[in-house]
């Protein structure tokens, strides 16, 4: 194996686990994300509930 046709594996092997590990990191950030946006609106479900009994004690 010359040392070009080295390099180039070993080029290739940085290239696959640097594309794998952002791949990671972006499925980890979507999760993180959609698991944000649950929480929020489970809130948001939490708050019009709250309110729509006070305001029907009120009535």
């Amino acid at each position: 194996m010359s040392m070009d046709s080295a390099d180039s594996n070993i080029s290739q092997f940085i290239k696959q686990h640097a594309e794998s590990q952002y791949e990671q990191f972006h499925q980890k950030r979507q999760h993180e994300v959609a698991a944000s946006a649950d929480k929020r609106l489970a809130d948001l479900s939490q708050l019009a509930h709250q309110l729509l009994d006070k305001t029907r004690k009120n009535d």
